[in-house]
């Protein structure tokens, strides 16, 4: 659970968070197998969901933020080749209408 807490404030702060993320996930069939081995000994479940949907909340927002600034990179270079494109056409008509 911690890190998967862990890897939310990451995400938040500073983008890094899909690392304990990870690791989160790949621990967690181990602790779930370590409860269940324990014959009611040790508790602590629904720690371990906690975490994991923690991890995978933070992936998919990291995941998601990636996305888009993937997309704003590609619309703004979109934008700014047409536009560059659209005032070359406008400078080359006004060459025309100069006297």
């Amino acid at each position: 659970m911690v890190l998967g807490i862990v890897g939310l404030v990451l995400m938040c702060g500073y983008g890094i968070g899909v690392i304990p993320s990870i690791v989160a996930l790949a621990l967690a069939p181990g602790a779930k197998r370590e409860i269940r081995d324990s014959g009611g000994r040790l508790g602590g479940e629904s720690f371990i969901k906690a975490g994991v949907i923690c991890s995978w909340v933070a992936i998919g927002v990291t995941i998601v933020g990636i996305v888009i600034v993937v997309l704003i990179v590609v619309l703004g270079t979109v934008t700014s080749s047409n536009f560059d494109s659209t005032q070359n056409s406008v400078q080359s008509c006004l060459v025309w209408l100069r006297p």
